[in-house]
C-alpha cells in the first residue's frame, strides 16, 4: 500500500473564524470571503496570518456601520441569513431586488413601516415599476420577504406588507392563469369541489 501526498486543503485544515466562507477549488486553491452570503468580499492576505484578521475586520467594517433603527438594517440581516441559502440564480436576483429596496427604503426608520403611509407608499413604489409588471412582482416578494424574516427576529411586530397582494401564477388545465392571494384560495377550493 503506497502513501498519498496529502492535499494542500487537509495540510492546512484550519478551521474558518466565524462569518468567513472558504471555498475549495479541485486543483486545490483556496479563496476566503468575508461574509458567507453571495457577493461577501474576498480576503486577498495569505489565510490565517496577522494581515489576514486584519483585513478580515476591515471588509467587515461597513455591516457594523448600519443604524439599529433603519430598514437598511433589515435588509442587511436578510441578505447574510436568508439569501446564502438561495440557488445561485436566486441569490443574483435577490440580490438585485433587494438593492433597488435599499435604495428606496433603507434610509426609512423600522418605527415608519407601521405608519398608514407606508403602505400607500409601496403601492406608489409599486406603480412606479408598471412597465416592468414581473419585476414589480419580485421587488414586492423581496420586500414582504425581508419583513417577515423581521417579524420572526422580532425586530416588528407584524408585517405591513402581509395584505399586498402580489400575483401568483399558476397552471391550470394546461393554460395558464393569474390570480391574486385571495382569488387563488378561492379558485382552488372550486378547484377541489370539482374532483
Amino acid at each position: 500500500m503506497g502513501l498519498t501526498m496529502p492535499t494542500r486543503s487537509t495540510r492546512n485544515a484550519k478551521k474558518a473564524p466565524p462569518g468567513v466562507r472558504i471555498v475549495r477549488k479541485p486543483d486545490g486553491r483556496e479563496y476566503h470571503y468575508a461574509g458567507h452570503y453571495g457577493g461577501a468580499p474576498r480576503i486577498l492576505a495569505e489565510p490565517f496570518s496577522d494581515d489576514y484578521y486584519r483585513e478580515l475586520i476591515e471588509k467587515r467594517a461597513p455591516a457594523a456601520e448600519i443604524p439599529q433603527n433603519q430598514v437598511r438594517r433589515l435588509i442587511a440581516n436578510y441578505r447574510t441569513d436568508k439569501v446564502p441559502s438561495f440557488a445561485p440564480n436566486v441569490q443574483k436576483d435577490f440580490k438585485r431586488y433587494l438593492e433597488r429596496i435599499d435604495a428606496k427604503w433603507g434610509s426609512y426608520a423600522i418605527q415608519a413601516l407601521a405608519a398608514k403611509a407606508f403602505k400607500k407608499d409601496v403601492r406608489a413604489w409599486r406603480d412606479e415599476m408598471k412597465a416592468t409588471p414581473r419585476a414589480a412582482d419580485y421587488a414586492m416578494y423581496a420586500f414582504k420577504a425581508v419583513l417577515q424574516i423581521a417579524v420572526r427576529e422580532g425586530d416588528l411586530i407584524a408585517n405591513p406588507l402581509e395584505a399586498a397582494k402580489v400575483p401568483v401564477v399558476r397552471l391550470a388545465h394546461s393554460r395558464l392563469h393569474l390570480f391574486t392571494s385571495g382569488a387563488r384560495g378561492e379558485a382552488l377550493t372550486a378547484d377541489n369541489a370539482c374532483r
